[in-house]
């Protein structure tokens, strides 16, 4: 992952955000994304696929902006089928600053 900790700015309408993440596997076998977790309604919008050996493959997350304004911070778990790590959390922040 290229960072476990996303900032996605100053959002200033309700709605979602997309933003992608980098997952890299360092293993000599392939890994497959088995589930993502709906902690604070973030979704994967590609849940299809498995990463090769030795490369990396961008996950695209939707995230969701509402409530009031402010800072707001948003958490998803990415589980997958490796043995030497099973799950992966990514913590997601932003400033939900409506326009007038």
């Amino acid at each position: 992952l290229d960072s476990a900790i996303i900032d996605v700015g100053i959002q200033h309408n309700e709605g979602k955000v997309e933003h992608s993440v980098r997952l890299t596997n360092r293993t000599e076998s392939p890994v497959k994304i088995v589930s993502i977790s709906p902690r604070c309604s973030v979704r994967a919008l590609d849940l299809k696929w498995e990463i090769g050996p030795k490369t990396s493959k961008i996950l695209p997350l939707e995230i969701p902006v509402r409530g009031t304004p402010g800072t707001f911070k948003r958490r998803a778990e990415i589980y997958f089928d490796c043995p030497t790590q099973t799950k992966l959390e990514i913590f997601i922040q932003g400033r939900f600053q409506p326009s007038n």
